[in-house]
């Protein structure tokens, strides 16, 4: 016997939801909760899922609004952009607070030099 959707469940799973991205799931990783199913890709999800179900779920419930009618591609594209978007911000932000470093460090030496020509 195959498996049918159940309404409102579009079959993509709650783990890859709850972190932002809108994959295929599995039918045999599976959760009722409440009356919903909850689908999930592959074992590790699945585990990832049951260590803070409450949590997992509940994130998933917030995002789902908000890409149920977009498509696959374009929600997991999304979220990969923030990523590289947030890695970018690190970057610039380690990058910010290591030219403030040197610059300290370069003023400092200019002073220092001022300092030994004075006492000369």
């Amino acid at each position: 016997m195959g498996w049918r959707r159940i309404a409102g469940s579009d079959a993509h799973h709650a783990y890859g939801v709850a972190i932002g991205m809108k994959p295929d799931a599995s039918p045999r990783l599976a959760a009722i909760v409440d009356g919903k199913l909850y689908v999930f890709l592959n074992a590790a999800a699945f585990g990832k899922h049951k260590e803070d179900r409450a949590e997992t779920l509940a994130k998933a419930e917030k995002k789902w609004p908000g890409m149920h009618h977009v498509a696959v591609a374009e929600v997991n594209l999304r979220n990969v952009q923030e990523d590289i978007l947030c890695g970018l911000l690190t970057t610039v932000e380690a990058t910010v607070s290591a030219a403030k470093n040197m610059l300290e460090q370069a003023h400092n030496r200019t002073r220092a030099c001022s300092k030994l020509r004075e006492s000369d």
